[in-house]
């Protein structure tokens, strides 16, 4: 019986195999970019989410303890009273909230306490930085200097990196010596970028509020 003909067995060639990895490497290179950028603003987005929700707790929380709660922004490293803004660990955080039971304005042993994290490559203010980066939101109502990372004023107008939620849900303005301000004084704005993107968490007279995000295209906030 005849030997079976020799069939040649196909595959890559060397040089097949480079050009493959060639083009994988290049759409790689493509891709790594554009999915950095999209995790980037899925941080700031979060960030955004965690200072709405530090402003949401405080008013439910006041309107239903009848307690005064206050939101302190790292802007600064200390608060109002010259605390540093810190967790019960005793780690800085970016956000601050707890229950002023003594009605000093002042975080004291024995307060509820309640923090935000940090969010990696999330920083305070807008980019680019005023007068040639985003204007200040139309919704804001807040007298600080919005450039600093909010636009929370103390009741004679200076700039403040904290609000005051009162009994009645209300956000209030107040200073060192805890005067507080009178109604709308609390309104204001936290601005948010990760150096492409700028978010607006903004509080109302009211106490509600809403997130805007700045469309560079149309230059103009939008929800």
């Amino acid at each position: 019986m005849p030997a079976a003909p020799f069939r040649r067995r196909h595959g890559f060639t060397l040089i097949e195999i480079m050009i493959v990895v060639g083009i994988i490497a290049i759409f790689a290179a493509l891709a790594v970019p554009s999915w950095r950028a999209y995790q980037r603003n899925l941080q700031l987005r979060a960030a955004a989410r965690s200072v709405a929700n530090a402003f949401a707790w405080a008013r439910s929380h006041a309107l239903s303890t009848g307690n005064r709660h206050v939101v302190v922004f790292a802007i600064d490293p200390n608060d109002v009273c010259g605390s540093p803004i810190v967790d019960v660990k005793g780690d800085p955080v970016p956000v601050l909230v707890y229950e002023d039971l003594d009605d000093d304005c002042c975080f004291d042993a024995g307060e509820e306490r309640v923090t935000e994290r940090a969010v990696p490559n999330v920083n305070w203010g807008v980019t680019p930085a005023p007068p040639a980066g985003p204007p200040i939101a139309p919704a804001d109502a807040g007298a600080g200097d919005y450039a600093t990372g909010a636009s929370f004023a103390q009741p004679d107008g200076s700039d403040a990196a904290w609000v005051s939620f009162g009994p009645d849900g209300i956000p209030l303005a107040f200073n060192a010596a805890c005067n507080l301000g009178t109604t709308g004084t609390g309104a204001g704005a936290v601005y948010l970028t990760n150096g492409d993107r700028n978010y607006a968490v903004i509080l109302n007279p009211l106490g509600t509020g809403n997130i805007e995000r700045f469309d560079p295209a149309a230059n103009q906030w939008e929800n």
